[in-house]
C-alpha cells in the first residue's frame, strides 16, 4: 500500500476498482493491505463503506417497487397513499 498523499492538503484514501466487459463486473479494493475481488452483480462503483457492506445494505430497499403499496397496517384503519414518494 502507498503511504503517499496525491498533495499536502488531501489525507491518503483507499483504492477502489471496478472492471468490467460486456458481460460482468467485478470490483477490488485494498482492505488491510489485502486486495479483494467481489463478484459485482449491480455493476456500480462505492467508495467506504467497504463493497460487501454496501451491498448488504441494500437489504434496506429490498421492498421498493414501481407499485402502489398494499395497505395491511390495521383492520378497520383505511390509509390511502396520497404521494408516489417524489414530492408530488
Amino acid at each position: 500500500m502507498l503511504n503517499i498523499p496525491f498533495n499536502d492538503k488531501l489525507p491518503v484514501t483507499q483504492l477502489h476498482w471496478i472492471i468490467l466487459d460486456s458481460k460482468e463486473f467485478i470490483t477490488g479494493e485494498l482492505v488491510k493491505e489485502v486486495i479483494k475481488i467481489y463478484e459485482n452483480p449491480i455493476g456500480v462503483l462505492t467508495n467506504n463503506p467497504s463493497f460487501n457492506m454496501q451491498i448488504f445494505v441494500l437489504n434496506n430497499y429490498m421492498n421498493l417497487s414501481t407499485k402502489s403499496p398494499e395497505d395491511i397496517f390495521a383492520k378497520g384503519l383505511k390509509l390511502k397513499q396520497y404521494s408516489c414518494g417524489i414530492g408530488y
